[in-house]
């Protein structure tokens, strides 16, 4: 159990790191972080080089679904 925590932590650092890099706006989005916190501890993946992949593959869909609700509203 102690393992999964760990790998969660260490990828959702990761991959908020990444994100981060690729969308300086972000930083200022807490709530964007704690979204994907409650998305990686939903994953059973133990691999946390897996878990970082998953936790930005969510944040660019969830990116997407915002620029498609912005589109839609024009």
């Amino acid at each position: 159990m102690a393992t999964k925590v760990l790998s969660a932590e260490l990828a959702r650092e990761r991959a908020w790191r990444v994100y981060c890099l690729m969308n300086p706006s972000a930083q200022r989005q807490i709530k964007l972080k704690a979204r994907l916190d409650s998305y990686l501890a939903t994953l059973q993946t133990i691999d946390s080089n897996s878990l970082t992949v998953h936790g930005l593959k969510y944040l660019k869909r969830l990116e997407t679904l915002g620029a498609e609700k912005s589109e839609q509203h024009r």
